[in-house]
């Protein structure tokens, strides 16, 4: 899913990669600040290319509007007015003041073992419907591992597309001359990752896609997802 998400922000969306990577570049790192500032990787910027196409005043058909397509009711449980006066879920820096807050709070209600790909899906298809999903499965260490509630199924199929097209936008970004898009000029921004990774030696006459018959923790959730 990863790999078809990737071909589409090089085809069909390119317009969409390119503002965040080149003509909205300096927005998007504004984005990004104001997430690391809260101690969340500037990678989660990109959930607003996937929500919003990156359009701070976009109102959607169901009436979650802005860069995070807040709904009413969770943009106001996390501070900002929305009435028949203002509606701040249309203000950037104020919306992602919120959506930082919200992240972080999903986060801690997950628990500290919970991975932001847990947390991103309470995002998109909300905690509580999360959480009782997860009742689905018996084993309490699996309830919170994203990969298992993935294979199973627990997650719905938006929720599994949306991380899918997540992780694409990620991975461009971390690469975007391998994909064909010119790099920033400057990344002065936090290193932290949501999907950290390490270098892997493989043995001899071995490929990932040979000897990976599963997600293991110290292969990047990006490769995985892109083979």
């Amino acid at each position: 899913k990863v790999r078809r998400w990737a071909h589409l922000y090089q085809t069909r969306d390119r317009d969409e990669m390119e503002r965040v990577l080149s003509t909205l570049r300096k927005d998007f790192e504004a984005v990004q600040q104001q997430l690391v500032n809260a101690n969340l990787p500037p990678e989660l910027a990109f959930v607003t290319l996937v929500e919003s196409h990156f359009q701070a005043r976009v109102v959607s058909a169901t009436d979650n509007a802005g860069l995070w397509q807040f709904t009413r009711d969770t943009a106001r449980r996390n501070g900002l007015k929305v009435n028949g006066h203002a509606d701040e879920r249309l203000d950037p820096m104020k919306s992602t003041q919120a959506a930082c807050r919200y992240i972080s709070r999903l986060r801690r209600d997950l628990g500290s073992d919970g991975s932001f790909l847990l947390t991103i899906a309470a995002y998109n298809m909300g905690p509580g419907r999360l959480k009782q999903r997860m009742q689905q499965v018996k084993d309490p260490l699996n309830r919170r591992d994203f990969w298992h509630l993935y294979r199973v199924r627990v997650l719905p199929a938006l929720t599994r597309t949306h991380i899918a097209r997540l992780m694409a936008a990620i991975l461009i970004g971390r690469y975007p001359h391998h994909f064909g898009f010119k790099s920033p000029t400057s990344n002065r921004l936090s290193t932290i990752s949501a999907f950290p990774y390490q270098p892997v030696p493989l043995p001899s006459g071995e490929t990932v896609r040979t000897i990976c018959h599963g997600p293991p923790a110290n292969f990047s959730p990006l490769v995985i997802w892109y083979l």
